[in-house]
């Protein structure tokens, strides 16, 4: 009796004690909570649920619920789409909450949070084509190049100064620029005095120390009714603003025509030494009207250069320096013949027929030149409108649009053999705003037409900032194992133009019919496919379908079951013994056989006239 009293002594005094003990583990030492939608799930719409997606079927941006051996999911076909948690717990400012989506599809996608979502990139399929070189906790450096033997500097400043060459181009994401602006710039207290006329916004590197006098020309051109503005703003490279003004309105605010001319001058004090983006906005009625010019610029410093494409009315000299051989961009309003001088000597005429179109330069490295007799758009350099002024602002090329290598942070893409990627994105509480005071809520967005698979949308919450610390996924973006495979010159004896696609259930079978695969099995999923035409089943060329792969491929024959016997060329394969099925139930056995990289030739299908069957669809697999 007095054993059996202890034990129950123990039981109502230790459960409790293990109770308290698991509350104190969870909120003092911080366990992340995790909430998940099961996107395709039965109740993944339910708003009573603590965490669902918005229910956006009717307006077209999301599927019905979709299933594929037993995994379901919707397709989001079209943007933006948006998810819901309502946490158990506060979100305070210092909140890590980290957030995760699993998907398939082409299309890049971008992530924000209510109420201003403002998108930061969740997946960047262009990606794809960069291998990874070096990891920094949450920032990664990625190279066009497959593999180089890289200094191994455990810095990340010291890092990209030893191992990427000065002048390369590069992509930033969630990097400050400031961390790569030219050493070697000097400042002059000078000052320089340009006179070109410019219409709409404009935006300039400028290198000053202390502060900055500037005085504006400007002409209104009363074309519109309404005040004519000029925002005058000074940005630092993080794109804080440090300093703004206005260049007000002539006193002409009706659409006269009546052209008059002012002059004002701006004063910024206190700036410390360094490297600077001036904005003149063009703005009427808080909008982006062009009914004003800046006519004359004079400032007390000798180092400004254009930031972006520029547009001079005027005639004029622009200056410019070219690290590596590049191409500029030109497109001019009236007909003149541009002249272009420096290590390359070119003149860029421009007659009716290239009028308002953008052409491409292309220039060797070195010093130039260009001259214009105004209306002139140019782009693909930094522009000097003396030739003292010139200056490179970085030790690298930066360059959002194209890069061979590319820093950022807070990025981490994994994918797996089936095709599935999981993205995610680190957020602090501090840039949520709270839907009703409690509910985060994310937005999606995708970038093209493509359709998207989701399967869920998972957070998780971390309330101290500092004791959890989320693992990085080391093989983002690229699958380590294999390069990226490049499938070219697919070239049919029947003359048709044969498609790449990637393959899943839903996906058409052809490019000339209507017929869907409704069954593939999970190892085929996300694989490459030569999307064949129906009505090419009756040719019997011995290399009636050729491509080019560019490494070792295992290829996968899915050859209509209704058609026998079956072409001879196929006794070379492996029936793998999987099937695909499209629509009707038609069954598609599956056959392989190893390639090494260069020129595939496969036969025909040859059904006699009439015959039953599908021509065969060509699915690729890149192999070490």
């Amino acid at each position: 009796m007095l054993e059996k009293t202890r034990i129950t002594d123990i039981i109502a005094i230790g459960f409790p004690v293990v109770l308290l003990l698991s509350f104190f583990y969870i909120f003092i030492f911080d366990v992340p909570h995790a909430y998940i939608i099961d996107i395709g799930a039965k109740e993944d719409i339910d708003t009573n649920n603590i965490a669902y997606i918005q229910d956006l079927t009717t307006e077209g941006k999301l599927s019905l619920r979709m299933s594929n051996e037993g995994n379901t999911f919707r397709n989001m076909t079209g943007s933006p789409v948006y998810f819901n948690f309502t946490p158990e717990k506060e979100i305070l400012n210092e909140t890590d909450i980290i957030a995760e989506l699993k998907f398939r599809g082409d299309s890049d996608l971008d992530i924000g949070v209510f109420r201003n979502y403002l998108w930061k990139p969740l997946y960047i399929k262009s990606f794809d084509a960069y291998t990874l070189a070096r990891q920094f906790d949450d920032t990664a450096i990625y190279s066009m190049n497959e593999q180089i033997d890289y200094k191994d500097v455990d810095n990340l400043n010291e890092w990209i100064l030893n191992n990427i060459p000065q002048y390369s181009s590069i992509r930033l994401y969630g990097i400050s620029p400031s961390k790569f602006v030219n050493r070697n710039i000097t400042y002059e207290n000078a000052d320089i005095e340009i006179n070109q006329t410019f219409p709409g916004t404009n935006s300039f590197f400028i290198y000053i120390n202390k502060d900055l006098n500037l005085t504006l020309q400007k002409q209104d051109l009363n074309v519109y009714n309404g005040e004519d503005i000029y925002s005058i703003e000074l940005y630092d490279l993080d794109a804080n603003l440090l300093f703004k003004d206005t260049f007000p309105d002539d006193g002409i605010t009706d659409n006269s025509k009546k052209i008059s001319s002012q002059v004002k001058r701006f004063s910024i004090e206190s700036i410390t030494e360094g490297l600077y983006e001036l904005r003149l906005v063009n703005r009427k009625d808080d909008s982006n009207d062009d009914d004003s010019i800046i006519t004359g610029l004079r400032l007390n410093t000798i180092r400004l250069i254009t930031k972006g494409t520029t547009h001079i009315l005027a005639p004029g000299t622009l200056y410019f320096e070219l690290k590596h051989k590049k191409e500029i961009s030109i497109k001019a309003g009236k007909e003149q013949t541009i002249s272009i001088r420096g290590n390359d000597n070119k003149d860029v005429v421009i007659d009716k027929k290239l009028l308002d179109k953008w052409i491409q330069v292309k220039l060797e490295p070195g010093n130039y030149l260009v001259s214009v007799k105004g209306d002139v758009s140019i782009s693909g350099a930094n522009f000097a409108f003396a030739k003292d002024s010139l200056f490179q602002p970085f030790d690298y090329e930066i360059n959002n649009e194209s890069g061979d290598w590319i820093i950022l942070s807070n990025y981490q893409v994994k994918k797996d053999q089936n095709g599935w990627v999981r993205a995610r994105k680190i957020f602090k509480g501090s840039e949520f705003e709270l839907l009703d005071n409690k509910t985060i809520v994310f937005g999606l967005a995708k970038n093209g037409n493509n359709e998207v698979a989701i399967d869920d949308f998972t957070i998780k919450t971390t309330y101290t900032g500092s004791n959890y610390m989320p693992v990085v996924w080391t093989d983002q973006i690229k699958d380590p194992a294999s390069s990226v495979l490049d499938i070219s010159n697919i070239n049919a004896a029947s003359g048709q133009s044969y498609s790449l696609d990637t393959l899943e259930a839903g996906k058409f079978c052809y490019i000339d019919r209507s017929y869907v695969f409704t069954s593939v099995p999970s190892k085929y999923i996300g694989l490459n496919y030569i999307k064949t035409a129906n009505g090419g089943r009756y040719h019997n060329k011995a290399n009636f379908l050729q491509f080019d792969v560019s490494k070792n491929v295992v290829v996968y024959i899915a050859y209509d079951d209704r058609i026998s016997p079956k072409a001879s060329w196929l006794s070379s394969f492996t029936d793998t013994g999987d099937n695909l099925v499209r629509d009707g139930s038609v069954n598609y056995s599956v056959f392989s056989r190893d390639f090494p990289a260069g020129h595939i030739s496969l036969g025909g299908t040859s059904i006699l006239t009439g015959g039953g069957g599908g021509t065969y669809v060509v699915i690729v697999k890149p192999v070490n």
